[in-house]
C-alpha cells in the first residue's frame, strides 16, 4: 500500500500526538526526531507489505495450475500463502 508523502507525514503528526498525550511517555529526543522515526517506521512497515504481496503474488502466477486472478479459489490460496509468509515474517 502506498501513501503519499504528506499522508504519511500526517500519521506520523497522529501517532507522535498520541503518544505525546500520554503523561507516562517521555521522549529521550526532539520531537521531531520520534516524528521522523515514526515516519520511517510507517514507510518501512508499508514496503514490507508491498513486498509480500508482490511475493505471494509471484507464487500464483508461477504455478503450473493457472488460477484467474480474483477468482475465489485465488482468494483462497492468496489468503493461505499470505498468513504463511506472515507467520515467517513473525518467526513462528
Amino acid at each position: 500500500m502506498r501513501f503519499s508523502d504528506d499522508k504519511t507525514n500526517h500519521l506520523s503528526h497522529a501517532l507522535f500526538k498520541s503518544l505525546d498525550d500520554y503523561p507516562e511517555v517521555d521522549f529521550e529526543v526532539e520531537n521531531n526526531e520520534v516524528r521522523l522515526m515514526i515516519k520511517e517506521a510507517l514507510v518501512g512497515s508499508l514496503q514490507t507489505f508491498d513486498d509480500l504481496e508482490e511475493k505471494v503474488r509471484k507464487n500464483l502466477l508461477s504455478r503450473s495450475q493457472k488460477m484467474i486472478e480474483g477468482s475465489r479459489e485465488w482468494d483462497i490460496e492468496y489468503s493461505k500463502i499470505y498468513e504463511e509468509e506472515i507467520q515467517k515474517l513473525k518467526g513462528v
